[in-house]
């Protein structure tokens, strides 16, 4: 399977290291499964640089996808685990739990087919446990949107300062672009911890369950990732406005209560799994 596979397989990559690579992943597939659709699954995913990909579970997952009963009966088991993982400090309900298990089961594999989504990023396990928080959240508020919102909401606070409200309502299409790509800029696992626990309210310690991490942990990615939102978004609005220095540190303060409430109000996981 090996050799078909990697002829397949048309990445950026000398055989030789492509071959190191997979051929320890590849014990876990039956030698049945066609190599030509388990190198569709893999095949946007597999770039280098190779030692950031997750071989195993990238293997894995094309393998579920292409419906390799070993690999199912593997996704499957951990998929039972990593649901109860993650649905427990939102709800202990075994009909609940047992629920949503379905849901992401089907979520993964019917069509269309998130596991595909799946890029070697980290480990299956959290990635399955962001699928399942997910999943459980909209299972419990019918009707909930699961695309990021692309825009700022158009509701403003009050504005005592009338040069501050001045700005804000000259600058307001700017910043909502600026914003906006910032946003689209994050990873999803950026954009997931953001909503996690400023639309769900999730503690850090609950988010820290889903990703096996401790909520120090937690906090230290969330404040990065409100950091670069931050930090994108400034650089963006710079560059629409043709302004640095102090007139935009002014335009940035005239956004700032705006920004504060976008981000607890906009981000509803467009990528995230």
């Amino acid at each position: 399977m090996l050799e078909r596979l990697l002829e397949a397989l048309t990445a950026d990559l000398p055989r030789a290291q492509l071959s190191a690579w997979l051929a320890p992943a590849l014990e876990q597939v039956d030698p049945s499964t066609d190599p030509s659709r388990l190198a569709a699954f893999l095949k946007p995913h597999v770039v280098p640089p190779l030692e950031g990909l997750d071989a195993r579970n990238l293997v894995l997952a094309a393998a579920a996808l292409c419906g390799d009963a070993a690999a199912l009966r593997r996704l499957e088991a951990l998929l039972v685990t990593e649901v109860r993982r993650a649905v427990a400090p939102i709800d202990r309900s075994p009909d609940f739990i047992d629920e949503v298990t379905q849901l992401v089961r089907e979520r993964l594999l019917v069509s269309p087919a998130r596991l595909a989504d799946y890029a070697g990023q980290g480990p299956l396990e959290a990635w399955v446990r962001a699928v399942s928080v997910r999943v459980a959240l909209n299972a419990r508020r019918p009707g909930a949107r699961e695309d990021l919102v692309s825009s700022v909401p158009e509701q403003r606070q009050l504005e005592p300062d009338p040069e501050l409200a001045l700005l804000r309502a000259r600058h307001h299409d700017a910043f909502k672009a600026a914003f906006a790509a910032a946003v689209a800029s994050l990873s999803p696992r950026d954009r997931t911890l953001l909503r996690l626990t400023t639309l769900d309210g999730l503690t850090l310690a609950q988010v820290g369950t889903m990703y096996g991490k401790d909520a120090s942990t937690i906090s230290r990615w969330l404040a990065a990732s409100r950091q670069q939102l931050l930090d994108d978004t400034r650089a963006r609005l710079g560059e629409q406005l043709g302004v640095t220095g102090s007139a935009l540190d002014s335009v940035m303060r005239a956004a700032d209560s705006e920004l504060n409430l976008s981000i607890s109000r906009l981000l509803e996981s467009r990528s995230a799994p």
